[in-house]
């Protein structure tokens, strides 16, 4: 189980990057003064936390521990019950 978790953290990291490496390109084509690769520097080079992997538990369920809170990282990826 835990390779398989591993993996799967991976798969949403390695989309993570594909994401910030697309939205730099985005925000440099309307922003020219945007520094290049930025947010992808962000997540390679930052020693702090940029990435968070969270799973929401299904709707209907009483524990409310991850219904409103404040997202520091610069991507958040979500996974779904079913996995």
């Amino acid at each position: 189980m835990q390779k398989a978790m591993n993996d799967f953290g991976n798969a949403i990291a390695r989309v993570g990057h594909l994401l910030a490496q697309h939205l730099d390109q985005y925000v440099k084509s309307r922003n020219i003064r945007y520094k290049d690769n930025l947010l992808e520097d962000i997540m390679i080079n930052n020693k702090d936390h940029v990435f968070r992997l969270l799973y929401y538990v299904p709707f209907g369920r009483n524990d409310d521990w991850v219904s409103w809170h404040r997202d520091f990282g610069a991507i958040t990826g979500l996974s779904c019950p079913n996995i």
